[in-house]
């Protein structure tokens, strides 16, 4: 059976699922795309209840299905790794990005859909985050508040997958994250 990987846009939670499992992985041009068939409840909206719980039941437990849908998530707590930020800088820096990487006319639906002033969207969705952060917990999560940290971050991963025997293999979690921290660096100048 699947996995969920839990998250809020913008917190790398494609890196991490990549990361988990690269034959996931599509490709990388500013942000991490996977192949789509592993983001389907990004967009936990399109699908009826009956659907996810096909869609999930549907993969082997090698698959970690990226997903924004924390309802449904919570049904499911034994199946599921939330991605979380503990680190209020890392945050702010991730909510910058995740402002960066979307169209002007998203981001006016998503301050609409979340009651966010556009003009502090950094401030309002990194506190969004961390109050999001702060509401539950899960079984299994993941602290991504190290994640510009390459030696660090690593560290985490390596720690994380042993903890919870997850086999990865390191080198390509290494060049994922590289062509990621890479991508941000440029993206960002």
């Amino acid at each position: 059976m699947s996995t969920i990987v839990l998250y809020l846009g913008g917190m790398a939670g494609d890196l991490f699922v990549s990361c988990l499992n690269p034959n996931q992985f599509e490709s990388i041009d500013v942000a991490v795309t996977l192949k789509k068939e592993y983001g389907l409840l990004k967009k936990f909206w399109q699908m009826t209840h009956d659907e996810k719980v096909v869609y999930i039941n549907n993969h082997n437990d090698t698959v970690f299905l990226s997903s924004h849908d924390t309802e449904f998530s919570q049904q499911y707590p034994k199946r599921t790794i939330r991605i979380l930020c503990s680190n209020i800088d890392t945050l702010t820096k991730l909510s910058n990005r995740f402002k960066a990487l979307h169209r002007p006319e998203i981001l006016k639906h998503l301050c609409k859909q979340l009651d966010i002033n556009e003009d502090r969207f950094d401030i309002e969705y990194s506190q969004m985050c961390q109050n999001w952060n702060n509401s539950f917990t899960f079984p299994i999560q993941f602290d991504i508040g190290n994640i510009f940290n390459t030696n660090q971050f690593l560290m985490d991963f390596e720690e994380f997958c042993t903890a919870h025997s997850i086999h990865t293999d390191m080198k390509q979690v290494e060049l994922l994250h590289k062509m990621w921290k890479e991508q941000n660096e440029n993206f960002n100048r």
